[in-house]
């Protein structure tokens, strides 16, 4: 179906995944798909000929930022060819169960963990300037943009200004303003049109010859062995 939508309007996939290790991603994020399987259904899309990209988010200075490198490595190899990622962002309750679970899981690494967030923070947990939330300020943002763009670059990666694949594909339209980090002149597209008659009934006829209780031949399962 994605495959579809692609050739009438442009369609593509991005997973998140901010670990390049799955015992760490496990202390962190406990309920979420380890990194392992997430990179296989990058790969699984990629192959089905949808334009691929891999957001890096959230970036946490001081723990996994130096998983860059091996995380748009890995992405490259699953298929992606644009990536970006998002700093860390501390808003509301969200602040209080992070530090917490720092200080439970990686004790020995929390208060450095806490003092990085400050320094790409102004000396905060959160900035709600949207200018800076996505990627923060200072000397360790400034750090890990850098290491993103090399990294970018030396892969053949799209980032920011040169993600044009990712506009709308038809000319005279305009999508808005949106920043992420190493994304300064992202642009988001605008919202897709209506799908065409032929990708409708191809989608009825497929829902229509499903199976209760059988997988659906026409569905892509991503995290299958």
């Amino acid at each position: 179906m994605l495959t579809e939508l692609d050739k009438a309007a442009g369609a593509g996939a991005v997973i998140s995944i901010p670990f390049a290790d799955d015992a760490m991603a496990k202390l962190v994020e406990p309920f979420a798909a380890p990194p392992s399987l997430r990179f296989r259904a990058l790969e699984k899309l990629s192959a089905a000929g949808l334009r691929t990209g891999i957001s890096l988010g959230p970036v946490i200075p001081g723990l996994n930022d130096s998983d860059i490198p091996v995380l748009l490595k890995r992405a490259k190899d699953a298929g992606a060819t644009f990536a970006f990622y998002v700093m860390l962002r501390l808003p509301g309750a969200v602040r209080e169960v992070f530090l917490s679970r720092m200080r439970e899981r990686l004790p020995e690494r929390a208060g450095k963990i806490e003092h990085h967030i400050r320094e790409v923070r102004g000396g905060e947990l959160y900035q709600t300037d949207f200018a800076n939330r996505m990627s923060g300020t200072g000397t360790m943002a400034d750090m890990v943009e850098k290491l993103f763009r090399i990294q970018s670059r030396k892969l053949g990666l799209e980032t920011g200004e040169r993600m044009t694949g990712l506009e709308a594909r038809s000319e005279g339209e305009n999508g808005a303003r949106i920043e992420f980090g190493s994304g300064k002149d992202m642009r988001k597209p605008p919202a897709a049109p209506p799908a065409s008659p032929a990708i409708t009934k191809a989608a009825t006829a497929s829902k229509s010859k499903a199976i209760p209780g059988q997988p659906d031949s026409g569905q892509l399962d991503l995290f299958a062995t």
